[in-house]
């Protein structure tokens, strides 16, 4: 049997080369020479299990590292907003918001009674 062959049975084995050749990402004529040069076990005849296997790894490890690092940032938040809270001056909010609501008042439309349709002019003899 030879090279071309064993390359045929091989790829039938793997479904996902034909997937990269359709979507225009490689030939089928690059695939031969790199097995033919490098064998079946090259890093481009995977399926991607291997790296996907490797991501999800990283992205819990990433997770617990993130949800360590919020769990301070939330807790360092919420400090500082009770800090906030407690240095408020509670009078010159109300002075505040007396002069925003004489400002706005400035701005208000006077308020002018509804209008009454007047009654048809009519003359003596109608």
């Amino acid at each position: 049997m030879n090279k071309l062959d064993s390359f045929k049975r091989f790829v039938k084995t793997k479904p996902h080369l034909a997937y990269k050749v359709h979507s225009g990402l490689t030939t089928w004529q690059k695939l031969y020479e790199i097995y033919d040069v490098y064998g079946p076990n090259h890093d481009i005849f995977d399926d991607g299990t291997k790296n996907l296997e490797r991501e999800v790894r990283n992205a819990e490890v990433n997770l617990n590292t993130n949800e360590e690092a919020n769990a301070g940032t939330w807790r360092e938040g919420f400090t500082s907003i009770l800090k906030a809270l407690q240095d408020i001056d509670i009078d010159k909010l109300s002075d505040n918001l007396n002069s925003l609501k004489n400002i706005f008042s400035i701005f208000e439309r006077p308020r002018t009674p509804p209008v009454t349709p007047k009654r048809p002019y009519r003359r003596f003899e109608d």
